[in-house]
């Protein structure tokens, strides 16, 4: 019995010294939201051959601005694509192969009204001889598909609702011509 009237009293104790204590924590602060500019990016590959377009294939990425005072930040990443088998060894072994393409995009607004839009953009493609000869990507591997690849890291300055193109590329083995246009819009 007495052991139990100790433990009630010291418990007693220890509550009635918890409770300034739990009066005296500050409650915990609320960071203020980082502001930022809702955009709109849309980043176009265009491929041509000759003066023929072979496609024309558009992406769409909503990012917000990032905090100048801030290295890292809120970014777009779009991946779109296919896992393609290709045949390793023997029949049944199969390694796949990412194909398609990915966009990684951050923005920061600057004076005069201009957006410094960092993209890195890749795209890459699966054609088969027959398909080459024609001049037509084809889907389907072949059992030792041609491996077609592109990326390219820009750092652009836009204004709202304005569209560059702002790479070229000739791929030196079929002669494709690659394009590609950025569009900034600002959502309101």
């Amino acid at each position: 019995m007495r052991i139990t009237r100790m433990m009630l009293g010291g418990l007693a104790a220890l509550l009635l010294l918890a409770a300034p204590l739990k009066a005296q924590e500050k409650p915990r602060e609320i960071l203020p939201e980082v502001p930022g500019t809702p955009l709109k990016v849309q980043v176009v590959f265009t491929e041509t051959q000759g003066e023929r377009k072979v496609s024309s294939l558009p992406y769409v990425l909503h990012l917000m601005t990032q905090d100048p005072t801030s290295r890292t930040g809120p970014t777009g990443k779009l991946r779109m694509g296919l896992r393609v088998p290709i045949l390793t060894g023997k029949e049944s072994q199969y390694q796949y192969l990412d194909i398609g393409t990915n966009i990684d995009c951050s923005a920061q607004l600057m004076s005069g009204g201009l957006y410094q839009l960092r993209l890195k953009v890749s795209r890459s493609s699966s054609y088969s001889p027959e398909g080459q000869a024609k001049g037509e990507l084809a889907v389907a591997p072949a059992p030792t598909p041609i491996i077609g690849d592109f990326s390219a890291d820009l750092n652009l300055l836009l204004k709202d609702a304005q569209t560059i193109q702002s790479v070229v590329s000739t791929d030196p083995v079929s002669g494709r011509t690659l394009k590609v246009d950025v569009t900034l819009t600002v959502v309101k």
